[in-house]
C-alpha cells in the first residue's frame, strides 16, 4: 500500500480480512494463498497463480469479454451458494 488515505488504508484491511477468511474457508475456486499481511506496515504477500487477470487494473474501466464476465458472474454465485 502506497497511500496513507483512510480510504485505502481501510479498502487494505479489508483485503486483508478477506484472504484471511479465504484460509479458514476455501472458496470452490482457486484463489491466491495468504503468505504474509501486516496491515501497520502495510504489506500484503501473495500466492502466483497462473493464468492471465481479468484486468490488470484494480477498478477497470474497460469493456470485459462477455465469456470473461460470465466466468466472473459464474465464480461470485459460488461463493453466496
Amino acid at each position: 500500500l502506497l497511500s496513507s488515505s483512510p480510504f485505502w488504508r481501510e479498502t487494505f484491511a479489508r483485503e486483508i480480512d478477506v484472504y484471511r477468511f479465504f484460509e479458514r474457508h476455501r472458496p470452490p475456486f482457486v484463489v491466491p494463498k495468504l503468505i504474509a499481511a501486516d496491515d501497520r506496515q502495510p504489506l500484503l504477500v501473495l500466492q502466483r497463480l497462473d493464468g492471465a487477470p481479468v484486468s490488470t487494473a484494480r477498478y477497470p474501466t474497460e469493456e470485459m469479454p462477455s465469456r470473461q464476465l460470465a466466468a466472473v458472474f459464474t465464480a461470485l454465485r459460488r461463493v453466496n451458494d
